[in-house]
């Protein structure tokens, strides 16, 4: 339950640390871990740049602050935002594709899934008005082939595919050792 509450707390800190950043407003003084009795983030010291964190080999440490809003830094303009959206998205479609069957052979020798019909599916579901398990359910209904679950599952697939995370050090209490890694994004 510690590891749950405190996995939740460094994402709420990264959150708002993403959202300091767009507005350019900095955060300092407390640290993403909970405090076991109140669920309130621990003051620190004024000058700390340190935040506890889980490592991605489950290490107990430190993350710090400047690292983490270094790693959040926005796209520099809109234009290389909008070229990184259309790289995720081909990263996402093709994910999608994959964890489909795409490009494997059915018994007579045609292709399971054209790339055509995994890229509309993924944009039925992904700009479905109703949100994403309307999305799936309609395509699932809409298609001979795939069942709610299998899209879900694709669908997740593809989301977490292409998606940028930035690794940063993850230190012991000292500040300095490093015993770990985090992923930021």
């Amino acid at each position: 339950m510690t590891h749950i509450r405190k996995n939740r707390a460094v994402s709420s800190f990264l959150a708002a640390m993403a959202i300091s950043i767009a507005l350019g407003i900095a955060i300092t003084g407390c640290t993403a871990s909970n405090s076991e009795d109140t669920g309130e983030p621990k003051p620190m010291a004024a000058d700390a740049d340190l935040v506890q964190a889980t490592a991605t080999n489950g290490k107990e440490g430190y993350i710090k602050e400047s690292e983490v809003s270094a790693a959040s830094q926005p796209a520099p303009s809109p234009e290389v935002a909008a070229a990184k959206m259309r790289v995720l998205e081909a990263q996402q479609k093709e994910a999608f594709y994959v964890a489909l069957g795409g490009g494997t052979a059915q018994a007579d020798g045609t292709p399971s899934l054209s790339e055509e019909e995994a890229s509309r599916l993924f944009d039925e579901i992904h700009n479905d008005a109703d949100g994403l398990d309307e999305g799936i359910a309609k395509a699932a209904a809409a298609s001979d082939a795939f069942s709610v679950a299998e899209l879900h599952a694709a669908f997740t697939v593809a989301l977490d595919a292409g998606r940028e995370q930035t690794p940063i050090p993850v230190y012991d209490a000292d500040g300095e050792t490093v015993i770990g890694e985090f992923l930021v994004g």
